[in-house]
């Protein structure tokens, strides 16, 4: 039988203190739920949660992207009001197509046509904005939740999108794993009280 065998010197805790100064802020870990409707970022310190409010004041960001006919690009709320509006120039639920060849959008007016990856980079970039906007800091990685469900084309796309996003180190959890960690967090939230 044959074992893994690490490079000399290379133990787990060489690699989680090397992995674990990427996706941390001022000692929290940042976390990105980039949703198919709704996105967010959230700090985890210990067992606490903090999720952060965006620009608007909302803890959650539409996961929608509007281009209109001069390209200029409005992510959130702002797109997500002129969906119905201006249903060729925005785009929604884009993350269900994130892997999937010839998936592109095209935006009527702008003539600009943008993949899943790209629509779901400008969702990042706006949460990173809004990180920067509440605490001061720029981030450059983020731990990013994925669904059960993502295979690997998908989850690859998610890594290009953060990526181009800014995001240069971007480990995937998939949503369960998460929903978990939320459960377990509250019960020891509740033990401690």
């Amino acid at each position: 039988m044959l074992a893994f065998q690490p490079r000399p010197g290379l133990t787990r805790e060489t690699i989680v203190e090397t992995v674990r100064p990427t996706i941390y802020l001022h000692g929290k870990v940042i976390g990105i739920d980039l949703g198919t409707t709704n996105s967010a970022v959230a700090l985890l310190h210990g067992v606490d949660t903090e999720v952060l409010k965006n620009n608007d004041g909302d803890e959650t960001t539409p996961s929608a992207v509007w281009v209109d006919r001069r390209e200029r690009l409005y992510v959130g709320r702002a797109a997500r009001d002129r969906a119905e509006a201006d249903p060729d120039n925005t785009c929604m639920e884009f993350k269900l197509r994130m892997g999937t060849a010839g998936a592109a959008k095209r935006f009527a007016a702008s003539g600009r046509e943008t993949s899943p990856e790209e629509l779901s980079a400008e969702v990042l970039k706006s949460l990173r904005a809004d990180v920067r906007q509440r605490t001061g800091s720029e981030i450059s990685s983020a731990v990013v939740t994925v669904p059960t469900a993502f295979d690997i084309h998908s989850c690859d796309a998610t890594r290009r999108a953060a990526e181009l996003a800014g995001l240069s180190f971007s480990p995937l959890l998939q949503e369960p794993t998460r929903c978990g960690w939320s459960t377990t967090s509250a019960g020891a939230r509740s033990t401690r009280r």
